[in-house]
């Protein structure tokens, strides 16, 4: 017997949007990478985009691989080594930003202009091979920190890890000696290692903590005002520069240079981590310092040629919602990839505006200069490093035993909950609040039970999630609505058998059954995008991976129930692998049932393409997503008759 769809909306009334729903399922398709083409969100007003800003914070130190932030170690800061030019001196700088792993820098300070305080500047540098020493046409670190400190403002320039001193995971010599001091080739393969990446423990998360550091070395000395600290770099240092600024206050000035763009986001792996951009861009990321005074200088030859039209623009919008369109300024110039002279002039103005109080200007000339021989600059000239400096493994295991104690101690804690639902909503990529609409096909009625055929996702997202719903024949309340979560997907429960048994007998005792085929489950599943590698062309950085789709389908279902009936409780049942899928949805839930044989993963099991999630042991795993629920019901036996499963949702609370 054939029933009208309205009839199921007047018997179990989820709200149907179909037109909002694609045809098919759209994330299948080719996988997003750094270059391709973003959009800037609309933002309706200042409050929004706090938010927003808020939730690109937690996303960026998430995805580094420090949320919460570490513990910080005494730096344990050497500077020596003082030379004194006109108008300022320098000196070499190494601090430890975890103990046993040195980061060297150089300090330019104003020199025959009192003693201070005087405000200051980050300065994280590019892919230059020289990295803090490059003194070239194209880009001078050296230039624009003396032109700082004759300025008025102490200028600190600090490596990249596996530049100048930072060097100490390198091949040696016989004799001791730093052999090769080059960036690609003596850091990518430590930090790319897949099992690592469970931690998020990553090269850019190494970066940024790194950052940090130099932030609370800066503020710690007793000539420099802590509340005028800016930071500026180009490249990869204009993404050190906006990342730094969007998750550390202290920043009071940003200028990130031909960086911030609608197109490539950064080809290293010191600019990419999981999740980072997987709903995000570098223009969000700059735009979370507003509203701040911010300087983007782009070049009409690299990434940022459209900024006057696009990523400008878009930004400014954000400091529109907050009064603050003065404070944001952003340029071009006709140049390749750079932070040359002319750029540098345009830096120096908007710095002298900001953190000295100067009039506003278009440039400030650059004064003339001699740099220093590299060796004069460099704490360890000789490529040796002291005695008591770290080695790779021990500084990863290190990271990682932190990082194992943090999470023990906060799925202990008191507010264990509230603070494992922060990471675990940047780690599954879930946003409760998103909205969740579905449409369904004609129903059919037999033996009691209208079975309907239906289909739910998030508006706008690609998302075609397709289920198979069974609800009792005859009005009246709903027990509770049953989200079957099986491997199968949803044909486990339509192909007969013990599972098909187990859902009618639900719903002759009154609850409805939602079976759902998530991403990439059951018949029609493409191997070619299951097996795909969340582990080459930064895929984790702007994909979500398969088991973060599932789970992400999971929780959607749990939405999709609850609208449909708001006073009954939404019921998870995790069958075999598929238990981990629910598990980790549970914030989502009113109560699970879950085979514990499905929960667990080896490290061998959680790199695998069908299973990985970038940060998972950040969260503390299943067991960390069932903390981040809170205290809610959870049945261990997902194989539990109808009977038996009638008995305990039936002791659950209505809602």
């Amino acid at each position: 017997m054939f029933l009208p769809r309205w009839l199921l909306v007047g018997l179990f009334a989820p709200v149907l949007h179909a037109a909002n729903l694609p045809g098919s399922d759209q994330r299948s398709g080719p996988a997003v990478t750094l270059n391709t083409r973003r959009t800037f969100p609309g933002i309706p007003n200042a409050g929004a985009w706090r938010d927003r800003a808020e939730d690109l914070r937690h996303q960026t130190l998430a995805s580094s691989g420090i949320l919460p932030l570490p513990e910080k170690n005494d730096l344990r800061p050497r500077v020596f080594g003082r030379i004194e030019r006109d108008g300022y001196s320098v000196e070499k700088v190494l601090i430890q930003p975890r103990p046993g792993f040195y980061l060297g820098g150089n300090l330019y300070r104003p020199l025959g202009q009192g003693a201070g305080p005087f405000p200051a500047i980050l300065n994280p540098h590019g892919h230059w091979d020289a990295g803090r020493l490059a003194d070239t046409p194209t880009g001078s670190v050296v230039a624009r920190c003396i032109q700082f400190a004759r300025m008025g403002i102490v200028a600190f320039a600090y490596d990249m890890t596996g530049y100048v001193d930072t060097i100490q995971f390198g091949p040696k010599d016989a004799d001791g000696a730093i052999r090769v001091a080059n960036y690609h080739t003596l850091q990518q393969k430590l930090f790319r290692a897949e099992t690592n990446q469970l931690w998020n423990f990553t090269l850019l998360g190494v970066q940024t903590w790194n950052s940090v550091r130099a932030l609370d070395f800066v503020a710690s000395l007793p000539d420099v005002d802590p509340k005028r600290i800016g930071c500026t770099g180009a490249s990869g240092g204009g993404s050190q520069t906006f990342l730094l600024a969007a998750v550390d206050d202290r920043i009071a000035v940003s200028a990130p240079i031909v960086m911030v763009s609608c197109s490539m986001q950064g080809g290293c792996w010191c600019e990419n981590a999981p999740a980072l951009r997987v709903d995000h861009s570098n223009m969000e990321y700059a735009a979370a310092f507003a509203p701040k005074p911010q300087i983007l200088v782009a070049a009409s030859g690299d990434w940022t040629k459209e900024t006057m039209t696009v990523e400008g623009p878009a930004i400014e919008g954000v400091y529109t919602l907050f009064g603050a369109k003065d404070r944001l300024r952003y340029t071009r110039f006709d140049f390749p990839h750079n932070y040359n002279q002319t750029t540098r002039e345009a830096v120096y103005a908007f710095f002298a505006q900001h953190l000295l109080g100067k009039p506003a200007a278009d440039r400030i000339p650059e004064i003339p200069y001699t740099a220093e021989r590299p060796e004069d600059l460099k704490a360890f000239p000789d490529g040796r490093m002291p005695a008591d400096a770290i080695g790779e493994a021990e500084f990863t295991s290190a990271w990682i035993a932190e990082r194992r104690g943090v999470v023990e101690k906060r799925l202990r804690s008191k507010d264990a909950s509230a603070e494992s639902l922060r990471v675990w909503r940047h780690t599954l990529l879930i946003d409760p609040s998103e909205p969740v609409v579905g449409e369904s096909a004609e129903s059919t009625r037999d033996d009691g039970i209208v079975r309907s055929e239906v289909a739910f996702g998030r508006p706008g997202k690609g998302d075609r999630v397709p289920g198979v719903l069974w609800i009792p024949a005859k009005a009246g309340d709903t027990r509770s609505v049953v989200v079957l979560v099986h491997p199968d997907g949803a044909q486990a429960a339509e192909k007969g058998g013990a599972e098909r048994a187990r859902m009618e007998g639900l719903v002759a005792r009154g609850h409805a059954v939602l079976a759902i085929t998530p991403f990439q489950c059951g018949p029609g599943t493409d191997g070619s995008v299951v097996g795909r590698s969340p582990f080459q062309d930064f895929f984790a950085g702007y994909n979500r991976t398969v088991m973060q789709q599932r789970v992400r389908d999971v929780a959607s279902a749990a939405t999709f129930a609850r609208l449909a009936k708001p006073d009954a409780p939404v019921v998870l049942l995790g069958a075999g692998r598929a238990a981990l899928w629910a598990a980790l949805a549970a914030p989502m839930t009113d109560a699970l049932v879950v085979d514990p044989a499905g929960l667990g993963r080896t490290d061998a099991e959680w790199i695998r393409p069908e299973d990985f999630v970038p940060g998972i042991h950040l969260l503390g795993d299943a067991e960390g997503a069932l903390v981040a629920a809170g205290p809610k019901p959870v049945l261990r036996e997902a194989t539990a008759s109808a009977e038996k499963l009638d008995r305990w949702v039936g002791s659950l609370p209505r809602r």
